[in-house]
């Protein structure tokens, strides 16, 4: 039987073969719509624009993340993607992106560089030695006290299956506990985590932010019989933590 290595195999079609949505297809509307809620979900993590931070998105896809960064105003913006099909659509608004293996990339930028290093749904498709040696690389890159704020699937919700299981290039499911163990075994010191959950703004909003609550306080309860314990709290599909670099690191 011929040897496949899957990760090339559905990498390279990441865009045509899974992602549904490009900067093609989506409408500016819909675009800045979830721009607004990316920036209300995690506008207080970011740096102020007046710092003129040095940022770095790693898996940055079709430069979603970018556009974030250049909407808070940030001028000094990279990203990298192994994705020859979503660089090509990120480069088309930020010519500065890289094709290329993150790995590599953070192996050949010199230490303390960045102030702010994101990776949205990216620490999910990584094996948990990857992991390990991923946040450490991204440890020495970071500059001391700066940030790095992921974005990943959530292990401690009814709802893990729907997404962990929907992209065949997933690796790894963890909880928040979970994930503030590797990050301190990375050296790194975590100043949170926050659920991904609806944002109550129109009347649609409004009501789903409010059924959603609801709902978790459901879910917490369904913890605590099963266990007798609370549980981390978190119950969002996707969830979000933001850890620093020691200074004295």
């Amino acid at each position: 039987m011929e040897s496949i290595d899957y990760r090339e195999a559905l990498y390279s079609t990441y865009v045509s073969g899974h992602k549904k949505h490009t900067h093609e297809r989506v409408t500016e509307a819909e675009k800045a719509r979830f721009l607004d809620y990316l920036q209300w979900c995690y506008g207080d993590w970011m740096l102020s624009s007046e710092q003129n931070p040095r940022v770095l998105d790693l898996g940055c896809g079709s430069g979603l993340i970018l556009d974030l960064f250049k909407r808070l105003g940030y001028q000094d913006i990279h990203g990298v993607d192994v994705s020859a099909e979503q660089v090509t659509i990120a480069r088309q608004h930020f010519p500065q992106v890289v094709e290329g293996d993150m790995f590599d990339y953070l192996e050949k930028t010199d230490p303390g560089s960045f102030d702010l290093v994101t990776g949205f749904d990216l620490a999910e498709h990584l094996t948990r030695s990857e992991m390990i040696a991923f946040f450490r690389a991204v440890l020495r890159v970071l500059k001391p006290g700066g940030r790095m704020i992921i974005q990943m699937p959530n292990g401690d919700t009814p709802f893990a299956g729907a997404v962990f299981c929907s992209d065949p290039t997933h690796e790894c499911l963890f909880t928040s506990t979970a994930y503030q163990h590797v990050l301190f075994a990375s050296g790194f010191e975590v100043l949170g985590f926050k659920e991904r959950c609806p944002r109550p703004v129109g009347a649609k909003g409004i009501a789903r932010a409010l059924l959603w609550k609801a709902m978790r306080n459901l879910i917490k309860a369904a913890h605590y019989i099963e266990t007798g314990a609370p549980s981390t709290g978190i119950y969002s599909r996707v969830f979000a933590c933001c850890a620093v670099k020691p200074r004295n690191a």
